[in-house]
């Protein structure tokens, strides 16, 4: 999905966004594409891939590069899904 933005001395980060309602204000979220974490983390109920049927109700943020690159997971500063550095 998102191209590298490197403004965060050299490390992944994402490019989009969303914002969720709370009271007055929003909490802004970024969005990371399930198939930018390591091959061995996986989300239950979420496929790294959609058939076209699948995205009936979701929103589309157009064709996007792929980082070639995947997030470290992390679960109180330990490591929690492996993988390499590339896909």
């Amino acid at each position: 999905m998102p191209q590298l933005s490197n403004t965060n001395g050299g490390k992944l980060r994402p490019k989009f966004f969303l914002v969720r309602k709370k009271g007055k204000s929003g909490e802004v979220v970024p969005l990371i594409a399930v198939d930018e974490l390591p091959p061995t983390c996986n989300l239950v109920g979420v496929p790294r891939t959609l058939d076209l049927e699948e995205t009936i109700g979701m929103l589309n943020l157009g064709p996007q590069p792929s980082i070639s690159e995947y997030y470290q997971v992390i679960q109180e500063n330990k490591s929690i899904c492996a993988g390499s550095s590339t896909q």
